[in-house]
């Protein structure tokens, strides 16, 4: 309990971080933005689920309690959760894996995308961090960098002077901001053309 508190503490999200006033999102149509928050209230959640509990049946059984077509949100935060565990502790690793062999399987791809998150969070090489991954999910990685980079940054890697690579993940070939042009990324050495985004 005191670990949890400690981690929660150091690595927590505060609840009004979802919120479109905070993130500094255009206003919309009540009901569309009261959706979109309750999504980030879902991803912040089963992201200090994880902070909280890391081991697979405990985590899931907490998930479980998330309205069914938001449960996919929840698993996507606590794999940002355990990743970053995982990344802090190396003495200790494998949270993630273990969550995928054991309930978060069911949510594989949110658990990848959830992985991008924390990578970005922490700064460090998605490249890297994706070699451990499924070879056919690894690219959703990314996706879970560049979500992260505008929803908590804003999108700004361009302006902030951010390598080719994380401008390529940010704008171009992660989550939010997809255009329609896509950047060549070249994880684990291979160059990979990503397809054109279809409006």
């Amino acid at each position: 309990m005191v670990l949890a508190t400690i981690r929660r503490r150091l690595f927590g999200i505060a609840p009004g971080e979802t919120s479109f006033a905070r993130r500094g999102f255009p206003s919309c149509a009540a009901p569309v933005r009261e959706h979109l928050e309750r999504v980030g209230e879902s991803f912040v959640f089963g992201y200090h689920a994880a902070l909280q509990d890391a081991a697979p049946d405990a985590l899931a059984k907490r998930l479980a309690v998330c309205p069914v077509d938001h449960q996919g949100f929840a698993y996507e935060g606590a794999a940002m959760g355990l990743a970053i565990l995982d990344r802090m502790t190396p003495w200790n690793r494998g949270r993630v894996r273990r969550f995928l062999d054991g309930p978060g399987g069911d949510h594989a791809y949110m658990v990848h995308v959830g992985v991008g998150w924390a990578m970005a969070r922490l700064h460090r090489s998605v490249r890297r961090t994706i070699a451990s991954l499924d070879p056919l999910l690894r690219w959703l990685a990314w996706d879970g960098y560049g979500f992260h980079e505008t929803y908590f940054r804003g999108g700004g890697a361009e302006a902030r002077g951010e390598d080719t690579a994380h401008r390529a993940v940010a704008h171009g070939g992660g989550g939010i901001g997809r255009g329609p042009e896509r950047q060549d990324v070249r994880p684990g050495g291979r160059t990979l053309r990503r397809p054109r985004a279809q409006c």
